[in-house]
């Protein structure tokens, strides 16, 4: 029975792969016979038809099963709007190559030799046809042996195309020659995709322009001139533009390569900017440019969706930067690991989540909680390496993110018993962009709370370090503090997290002392009632977000500060003291602080402090 259903696998299979295989086959003779017909419809010069005959010379060298376009291509040229001698001639030469390439043997002659051969038959042809049709100048044959020269090179584009596509190629072609080859290709199509003009509209020039500001913008100031020079002979070779073009477009593209780390808006309107602003130059009527194709390039980048633009900037990584496949190989692979170990550490989290009974013990009862915490801080990090894999390289996440906050701190401490403060704390950058400033209050006195409150501080520092989120490192931590003894084991935490690239902050307070953030002569106070770490199973942890701006101070404080004067006024001695603190500096303030909670202690007995003051910068 189990050979039975072996088997029955097997066949499933192997006919799954095979109707994907053909599903694949399909597409790709689709794909190819829309893309030769469309381009070989397009003409240069006006009279000039060299794509079809170069898509008919390299298919048929790679393969005589290709045949099958030679038909598609000769019902394209039929469809041309220029239907004159010239055109005929190109019919007949095509159809001639393609029947000649189809008895021709494939180890004769390597592609160069083949386009080589093509455009000679093409040239012969054309001068024979046009001498029996008509009178001849010396003029038509230029452009016939133009046509024979672009023949040799749309091959050669084209057999670059598919190199690109299919990327099986071992050898390392140059960003610029790929970028050259995208850009020839996308505007060959898009002419023959859409008519010449659409309402006093053109296709042509809006994805020239289009293209110039992608490219630019995912690529670099360099790698954006580069499409706009070849986005404008293009132009000059299909639509007869002016020779201007190239360097409007290439302008244009080196703007959009500048504003590459700004957002995509301010992109679009300083490509706009610079595209139009040759139209004002005085005496320079030929750089002229009209204001709809610019302005309606830029809305569309503007309006494309993220999604779309992941897709498309996926293609330019792969043009951009040469053994980008094997680079993107390498990522599905670890990232298909990564998903093998997060589905581990997610079903562990669950199995030991679990209860197996009504009558545990406490102490296994939080054994099994560590582990499962572990378990799902495990898998969350694991999760996020697999976003970082999936998004890197792709859509913003190519240009770097600019730090655009740093932090001043300052500290300043009173030990009570011993010389030991039973307060731990720890500034300092955990992740890249990401700043924690954590203060906890360990109960008791000296040593002992010493040794509590370093144990939640470190262990915090490493889980978050390791790619644990806040709350469920904090969960493991309460777990292992109601694990670790018998006696009652707790302190009171307070987290700051502070993005450097936004300026937002996460805090949390679990048990601790107020939080006042100074702005100015402003001190706003943030207390919240909760529980200390350590003493129940289900702690609840809540977050509060502020929006920092640059001269802002974060005050954390322990309990022996907040305590220091425990009369009817409450903390607003507290809060007028550090309104009261002229100076920017963090260790100015810090030492005024504390010197002031000391001064309102008196005689009595000191409990342990600590100020920490962050200045963001």
């Amino acid at each position: 029975m189990e050979l039975l259903m072996d088997n029955l696998k097997t066949i499933l299979f192997e006919r799954q792969k095979i109707k994907g295989e053909n599903l694949s086959l399909i597409f790709s003779v689709v794909s190819t016979l829309v893309f030769a017909f469309f381009v070989s419809r397009v003409s240069f010069f006006y009279y000039m038809y060299p794509c079809g005959i170069a898509l008919v010379t390299l298919l048929m060298s790679r393969e005589k099963g290709n045949i099958y376009v030679l038909p598609v291509v000769l019902l394209s040229l039929l469809t041309n709007q220029r239907v004159g001698y010239p055109l005929w001639g190109d019919l007949i030469a095509t159809g001639v190559c393609g029947i000649i390439f189809f008895f021709w043997k494939k180890q004769w002659f390597d592609l160069s030799k083949r386009a080589l051969f093509a455009a000679v038959i093409t040239v012969v042809i054309k001068i024979a046809y046009g001498l029996n049709s008509q009178v001849f100048y010396l003029y038509d044959g230029v452009k016939i042996g133009g046509e024979g020269i672009l023949i040799l090179f749309f091959t050669h584009i084209f057999a670059r195309m598919f190199t690109l596509i299919e990327e099986n190629s071992t050898k390392q072609k140059s960003t610029a020659e790929s970028i050259a080859t995208v850009t020839v290709v996308a505007l060959v199509f898009i002419s023959g995709l859409f008519p010449s003009m659409i309402h006093e509209l053109s296709p042509l020039y809006i994805g020239a322009l289009l293209l110039s500001v992608m490219v630019g913008y995912k690529l670099g100031i360099m790698e954006g001139a580069i499409c706009g020079v070849v986005g404008g002979l293009i132009i000059m070779g299909i639509a007869n533009g002016m020779p201007s073009i190239s360097g409007i477009l290439a302008c244009g593209g080196m703007m959009a390569g500048v504003l590459r780390r700004e957002h995509r808006i301010l992109c679009a309107l300083g490509f706009m900017g610079i595209c139009l602003s040759f139209g004002v130059l005085r005496g320079n009527p030929d750089l002229y440019m009209a204001v709809y194709e610019p302005v309606i390039a830029g809305v569309i980048f503007i309006l494309i969706p993220g999604r779309i633009l992941q897709k498309v900037d996926l293609l330019l990584v792969k043009v951009g930067r040469p053994g980008a496949r094997y680079e993107l190989i390498a990522k599905k692979q670890m990232k298909s690991k990564l998903k093998n170990y997060y589905d581990t550490f997610q079903y562990l989290a669950l199995a030991y989540g679990k209860s197996r009974g009504e009558a545990r013990l406490r102490s296994a009862e939080n054994s099994r909680e560590v582990m499962a915490c572990q378990f799902r801080g495990m898998a969350k990090a694991v999760g996020g390496m697999m976003e970082e894999i999936e998004t890197v390289g792709l859509g913003e996440r190519l240009i770097p993110k600019v730090v655009r906050y740093s932090v001043q701190k300052g500290i300043s401490t009173y030990a009570k018993a011993e010389g030991i403060s039973g307060d731990s704390y720890l500034c300092t950058e955990f992740q890249p962009g990401q700043y924690m400033i954590v203060l906890s209050d360990g109960m008791g006195k000296g040593k002992k709370a010493a040794e509590e409150s370093a144990l939640t501080v470190n262990t915090l520092h490493y889980l978050m370090k390791a790619g644990f989120d806040a709350e469920l490192a904090l969960k493991i931590i309460n777990s292992i503090l109601l694990v670790k003894s018998t006696e009652e084991i707790f302190s009171t935490v307070d987290l700051a997290m502070v993005n450097l690239y936004t300026g937002r902050m996460r805090l949390f307070k679990i048990g601790g002392a107020a939080t006042f953030i100074k702005r100015g002569n402003e001190v706003e106070m943030i207390k919240v009632s909760a529980l200390p770490i350590g003493i129940i199973d289900q702690i609840p942890i809540e977050s509060i977000e502020v929006s920092l701006r640059k001269g802002d101070q974060i005050i954390l404080v322990s309990d022996g500060i907040t305590e220091a004067d425990r009369g009817e006024s409450g903390l607003s001695w507290l809060k007028e003291a550090i309104a009261a603190i002229k100076s920017t500096d963090p260790q100015t303030a810090a030492d005024l602080i504390i010197n002031k909670a000391v001064e309102r202690c008196g005689i009595r007995e000191r409990d342990d402090m600590t100020v920490i003051v962050t200045t963001i910068q």
